[in-house]
């Protein structure tokens, strides 16, 4: 069952619109990550976009707590919950967002993990790719 159906059985009401994008231009000067996507749902009875990423993950370093799950996005606001996943493993950690850098200064990662964030969904010291689902 779709979730426009259930919601139509319950009465409510529920609008839901897929925001295509083409090419992700998010960033200042043009600035193109590899191996991005992103998908935005808008939910317009909740005014909340329910924002979907696929990219690469790598580890903070010393930058974060490595016993807490934290992590740096790079537009994600301040607080942010991220729910990561890692499809390799199917493993998956919610990580509070802490901060925020700059694209062009790492090497096309969209997500900076903490230690223990990274180990949970094993990834190691390389990184991988993983995919994010957050709420803004």
């Amino acid at each position: 069952m779709d979730i426009e159906a259930e919601t139509q059985d319950m009465d409510l009401p529920m609008e839901i619109e897929d925001i295509p994008i083409e090419s992700v231009e998010l960033l200042e000067d043009d600035v193109k990550i590899e191996g991005y996507s992103i998908k935005i749902t808008r939910l317009k009875e909740y005014n909340l976009e329910k924002v979907e990423e696929e990219g690469r993950a790598e580890l903070a370093g010393d930058d974060i707590p490595t016993s807490k799950n934290f992590a740096h996005h790079f537009n994600a606001p301040l607080g942010t919950v991220i729910m990561v996943n890692n499809p390799k493993t199917n493993k998956t950690v919610f990580v509070k967002v802490v901060g925020n850098f700059n694209i062009e200064d790492q090497n096309s990662s969209i997500i900076r993990l903490s230690e223990l964030s990274a180990s949970s969904i094993g990834l190691d010291s390389e990184g991988g790719v993983v995919t994010l689902s957050y709420a803004r």
